[in-house]
């Protein structure tokens, strides 16, 4: 045998792995594809970002426009991407949301209708995103606990249980838990 024949038991070396992402696909970039050009998965960024961007540049009192019809089309996310979304809420409930007086009960349902989208739309991402233990927004469910609006108050309910909500795949069969990833 030659100086470069192997034998059969011999192993081939694996590669080194370079600590840095792999290249770009030939005939793209990286950009390309996290703005939705590719593969759908890495073109998730570009969906949802878009989705912030124009939730973010609505002026506050039509924000429910933009937020009417989300649903989630995503794989699991990653709470951080959302956080700018978030934030903008968060400019809401500190601009039209002062105290729990702009919560009493009303026959103007429509008046509500932003405040229950936003929650329609926490609620949502906060349940299908890891990291969501950066959540900051606590602060102002202490008004939206103190409405008395039925809707509002189960709706604010409902965003809070999906802030502590545990994935049950995180639970082992005799229910303790095996990781927490919130």
């Amino acid at each position: 045998m030659g100086a470069n024949a192997r034998h059969r038991h011999d192993k081939p070396r694996p590669q080194p792995r370079s600590p840095t992402r792999p290249p770009p696909p030939l005939g793209g970039s990286r950009f390309e594809l996290l703005d939705g050009v590719g593969d759908d998965r890495l073109g998730e960024p570009a969906k949802f970002k878009a989705f912030i961007d124009r939730v973010n540049n609505t002026p506050l009192h039509d924000i429910a426009i933009p937020v009417s019809g989300f649903c989630w089309e995503f794989n699991k996310g990653n709470f951080h991407h959302w956080r700018p979304l978030f934030m903008h809420f968060d400019t809401y409930f500190k601009t039209c949301i002062s105290s729990s007086k702009d919560l009493l009960l009303s026959d103007d349902m429509t008046e509500c209708e932003p405040l229950m989208q936003i929650l329609r739309v926490m609620q949502i991402v906060l349940e299908d995103c890891q990291n969501k233990t950066s959540f900051a927004g606590l602060e102002h469910f202490k008004n939206l606990l103190a409405s008395s609006d039925p809707e509002v108050l189960v709706a604010a309910l409902e965003t809070l249980a999906s802030v502590v909500k545990i994935n049950p795949s995180k639970l082992h069969i005799n229910g303790k838990l095996s990781t927490v990833e919130l």
